[in-house]
């Protein structure tokens, strides 16, 4: 990935943050329903799950993400540690809340549609590749 695309892709989720700031000062938005929704349904999976750990980093994540004031240090400080563990790192959608992974899925597919998400997320997919490859070829 280029030095252009990385800058545009770096601009893109600064102004996706401002966009969800912007939502989430709204006490009664969707956007902020949803993630305690999703906060209750990690709490209640942790009470008894094998997956305390991948749960407990989604909760810190959304707890974050419903504010750009708690999520810039959450990800300054905390995205260091999630690399080091990255074998470890589970999404909403790997954990076994039916709701979320349909909604997971829904959401990749509309992005899949749209012709400039594809540009941005075309990048990220082949750095992806060549890191599950490179990851792969490390462990055999």
């Amino acid at each position: 990935m280029n030095a252009a695309n990385r800058v545009i892709i770096f601009i893109s989720a600064i102004l996706l943050l401002l966009k969800g700031f912007c939502v989430s000062m709204f006490p009664i938005s969707k956007r902020a329903k949803e993630i305690r929704e999703v906060i209750s349904d990690l709490q209640e999976l942790k009470s008894n799950s094998q997956f305390v750990r991948a749960i407990d980093m989604n909760i810190d994540f959304f707890r974050s993400a419903n504010n750009m004031f708690r999520f810039i240090p959450w990800f300054i400080f905390c995205i260091p540690k999630i690399r080091k563990g990255l074998h470890n790192l589970l999404e909403l959608v790997d954990l076994p809340i039916a709701e979320w992974q349909e909604k997971g899925y829904m959401g990749l597919a509309k992005i899949e549609d749209n012709r400039f998400a594809r540009i941005m997320v075309s990048d990220f997919i082949d750095e992806l590749c060549e890191l599950v490859l490179k990851t792969n070829s490390l462990m055999t």
